[in-house]
């Protein structure tokens, strides 16, 4: 159950990065350049649902079959501006999981007009959300590598991933960007494809959505390690994850 919270953490990670912010796809140099300019006192609102599908079996008994949901609420507020760089307070939950309520949480980070965590905690929280350094063009693609550090619940190792952003088109105030990441740790794959939504005029996440697969190498695991088959033995979970703008 705690590894398949990894997936949370890591979409989260993705959408948490939605800037709260004021003016930040302007044309330009035949492209459109993204950047925050925050805007103190302002509140962005969504709300993330997950749906898990786990493998036949892999569930204790009458936890109601494969599947797994997951509701949570999310709110970031910009509490001060200075030279460009805002100080966030996000706050997380309470989320719904399978009946159960996980309290809530609350981070606070400073980020700077590209994205980038410059202080506080919480790094996770912008996951690949670095922007890119210049103007994009319409179908041009930015990466950027993150080593999420040993946060996937006691599995061993980094956690090391990749993010690949792809401008699709602005048009009628949103901008959509196509999003593919790839993950590795110890025993463990992650790999997902999605897409969100930029409001043009603020900057804002507008909502989307996201498809993740998990790969787990469960050969070394308690009784895995005993079956009689041959091989490495894996469970593969998937989940999709939506956001909405409340």
């Amino acid at each position: 159950m705690k590894k398949w919270l990894v997936l949370t953490v890591v979409g989260f990670g993705l959408i948490g990065s939605a800037p709260v912010a004021d003016a930040q796809v302007t044309a330009q140099g035949g492209g459109y350049l993204l950047r925050m300019k925050f805007t103190k006192g302002q509140t962005m609102r969504y709300n993330m649902t997950m749906n898990t599908q786990m493998p036949s079996g892999s569930m204790p008994k009458g936890s109601g079959g494969g599947n797994m949901n997951m509701t949570m609420p999310m709110s970031m507020t910009v509490t001060d501006v200075k030279n460009g760089v805002a100080t966030i307070k996000s706050v997380v939950g309470p989320s719904k999981f399978m009946g159960s309520e996980i309290p809530k949480q609350e981070q606070t980070m400073r980020m700077d007009s590209r994205g980038n965590v410059v202080g506080g905690g919480a790094s996770q929280m912008n996951f690949l959300g670095s922007l890119p350094q210049g103007p994009v063009k319409i179908g041009q693609k930015w990466t950027q590598n993150v080593d999420m550090g040993a946060m996937s619940g006691g599995m061993g190792g980094s956690m090391k991933m990749t993010g690949t952003y792809t401008l699709r088109s602005v048009a009628a105030n949103v901008a959509t960007i196509a999003v593919t990441i790839n993950g590795t740790q110890q025993g463990m794959k992650i790999n997902g494809t999605g897409t969100f939504r930029t409001r043009v005029s603020d900057g804002s996440m507008d909502g989307g959505s996201l498809n993740m697969t998990m790969v787990m190498d469960m050969s070394g695991m308690g009784g895995a390690s005993k079956s009689k088959s041959k091989g490495p033995q894996s469970m593969t979970i998937k989940s999709t994850i939506s956001i909405t703008r409340r």
